[in-house]
């Protein structure tokens, strides 16, 4: 598994995101569904899916946050 940082805006569809925002100590897995979505008020909303679950969830990041995740297509 290769673990990589990214700007939160530049998290791409089929990324697993390995941490939640709002608890910074809890380890999560989300693959998101499509590329991050930057907001005017310099947010960025990401839909994944929670592969422990199934359930969907929209993460929000400030956009210039670090995000770490297993990249897209990387082993």
């Amino acid at each position: 598994m290769t673990i990589i940082r990214r700007k939160a805006f530049e998290v791409r569809a089929g990324d697993v995101i390995l941490t939640d925002p709002d608890h910074p100590d809890r380890d999560v897995r989300w693959r998101a569904k499509a590329p991050a979505k930057r907001t005017a008020s310099d947010r960025t909303l990401i839909d994944c899916t929670d592969l422990a679950d199934g359930r969907d969830v929209l993460a929000v990041f400030v956009s210039l946050d670090e995000v770490s995740v297993e990249p897209a297509g990387v082993r």
